[in-house]
């Protein structure tokens, strides 16, 4: 019988212990967290009365702003926070948003002098970010919207956005308009994946221009067969990928390489670059890769010189096509320096010109005996010259050549 009493009030100081500490606290917290619709018209945050309900936004809450305008400054941290149709955000010193952020009409803004933070999913379907400093997506980017409605359009003003290691931008919308030097940065060991189903109005650079820096991988392997162009001008550090059958991934700014690989493991990766006086210099350190059905284009179009001058002096391993021609009245110059790797130089075939297209090929004594190409041809205005002995073991093509 006294075992009986003994256990009882044992089971129950067990029961109570196994409550974890703080629960109660953490449930408390939770509860208080708020969601804040504005409704002040013009006004400024840390005003209450401005808020539906009453009381100023903090840490953990969601906040909507759907019209008016908001002025802010200061260190803010917010929970989630949802620019809608008509809202505008203006402020400065630091936004720190540890849920998403959603901006999903053209006619909202945020104009922030300062970085802002966004820990969970940055959501771009339409609207303007301005201002100085960098918008770090630390949870991912998805840009969408459609490319027939002007509803869509996005515009980053002046700007960096920010894809930092280990962080996916998946672009499968339309209508991202950079102007006034906006900076839009990959950093190494993040990736930002095309996937549009449109070719129109992709990438657009307004007046003052804008730059993709590449440190990561940049890649296209589903969406859009048709030519899909990145009008921004590229820096690039980091991997260029085309691996999607009959699609072409065309950049049509200035470029500025720094180590950078470009591979079209399949379909077309077309360096359509603007002319310029001064050469594109793509270095020892870097390389031009194509798989057997993949194309490597070098091209041309309309800039503040008459040519494009590509000076290649990497590693050329490409097992598909070479290609060297303009898309206008420029002309594209490519040259493989004779301090460069050849492994493989358009094993399928080599072309050059078409309209408008030098290639020249200068042998070191490192260099293969023989340069193997598969078809080679020469069109209008086009120059294919190769130092040294090269067999082409396909069909032979010369049309209008110069």
């Amino acid at each position: 019988m006294l075992m009986r009493y003994f256990y009882a009030p044992l089971m129950l100081i067990l029961l109570l212990s196994s409550v974890p500490a703080g629960a109660a606290e953490t449930e408390s917290e939770t509860a208080a967290l708020a969601a804040y619709q504005w409704v002040g018209g013009t006004g400024n945050w840390d005003e209450a009365t401005n808020w539906n309900p009453a009381g100023v936004p903090g840490p953990g809450d969601a906040v909507t702003i759907s019209s008016g305008e908001v002025t802010t400054s200061g260190d803010r941290i917010v929970g989630d926070l949802t620019m809608g149709s008509g809202g505008k955000l203006l402020g400065t010193g630091s936004l720190t948003i540890t849920g998403t952020f959603n901006m999903s009409n053209a006619a909202s803004e945020i104009s922030f002098d300062g970085d802002i933070s966004v820990g969970g999913l940055l959501t771009w379907s339409g609207g303007r970010m301005s201002g100085t400093g960098t918008t770090t997506a630390g949870g991912g980017f998805t840009v969408s919207g459609s490319a027939g409605s002007s509803t869509n359009d996005k515009f980053l003003d002046g700007r960096r956005i920010l894809i930092p290691a280990g962080q996916t931008a998946t672009h499968s919308g339309n209508r991202l308009n950079g102007v006034n030097g906006a900076e839009y940065e990959i950093a190494s060991g993040a990736t930002l994946d095309i996937t549009t189903g449109n070719n129109f109005s992709f990438f657009n650079a307004g007046a003052g221009g804008a730059t993709l820096i590449n440190r990561g991988t940049i890649a296209k392997t589903s969406g859009t067969t048709f030519a899909l162009e990145i009008g921004w001008d590229l820096e690039n550090h980091g991997i260029v990928l085309m691996n999607q059958e009959g699609a072409e991934l065309r950049f049509g700014g200035a470029m500025a390489d720094f180590g950078g690989t470009y591979e079209a493991t399949a379909g077309t990766l077309n360096l359509d670059i603007k002319a310029s006086q001064n050469p594109v210099q793509i270095g020892a350190s870097s390389v031009i890769r194509s798989g057997a059905s993949g194309r490597i284009h070098f091209g041309s179009r309309t800039g503040d010189g008459t040519d494009t001058f590509f000076s290649f002096s990497g590693l050329a391993d490409i097992a598909g096509n070479l290609s060297v021609a303009s898309s206008g009245n420029t002309y594209a110059n490519l040259q493989v320096e004779e301090t460069a790797t050849l492994q493989q130089l358009g094993t399928a075939g080599i072309s050059a010109g078409g309209n408008r297209g030098r290639l020249f090929v200068l042998r070191s004594p490192g260099s293969p005996d023989v340069i193997d190409v598969g078809n080679a041809s020469v069109g209008f205005e086009g120059t294919l010259r190769i130092e040294g002995d090269a067999v082409v073991n396909g069909d032979m093509n010369l049309s209008i050549a110069c």
